[in-house]
């Protein structure tokens, strides 16, 4: 077991959050420290640090897996799916920064980062792609600016 559990902020600064093991998978605190519920609207990637609210707030990313999904944040409604690893980070209302397939995909380790629509139908390739199990494989960071 890791007995690591590292705390998460929200979205807007106002709360943190710390892991669980079950479903909801994280459990919310005021920067007092006191429990309280999770703030309005704010939704994540399960098990993940990952915002999955687009900046509009009408859609919701799904978990990992190929395809991968995104839904309507009112209905629950699937409104596109990619054929992507992981979906990361909304790079606007309607793209979202993904983990591609690189060629065929022959497994999970063979991926680089995408730029992929919410309906599935485009995707550009923006770093280049490598076998993450190789020695030295770089790793690729996103970060605000």
């Amino acid at each position: 077991m890791n007995g690591r559990q590292d705390l998460g902020w929200s979205l807007d600064g106002t709360a943190i959050w710390a892991p669980t093991d079950t479903m909801p998978d994280r459990v919310w605190y005021t920067l007092d420290g006191e429990p309280r519920d999770a703030p309005q609207g704010q939704r994540y990637v399960g098990y993940s640090a990952q915002s999955a609210l687009s900046p509009d707030g009408r859609r919701v990313l799904g978990p990992d897996g190929l395809p991968t999904e995104i839904t309507d944040s009112a209905t629950g409604e699937i409104v596109g799916r990619q054929n992507v690893l992981q979906l990361h980070a909304w790079a606007d209302d309607d793209n979202v920064l993904a983990l591609g397939c690189a060629g065929a995909c022959g497994d999970e380790f063979d991926n680089g980062l995408v730029l992929v629509s919410v309906d599935g139908a485009r995707m550009t390739q923006l770093a280049a792609y490598r076998d993450s199990n190789e020695k030295g494989a770089w790793r690729w960071v996103l970060t605000p600016r």
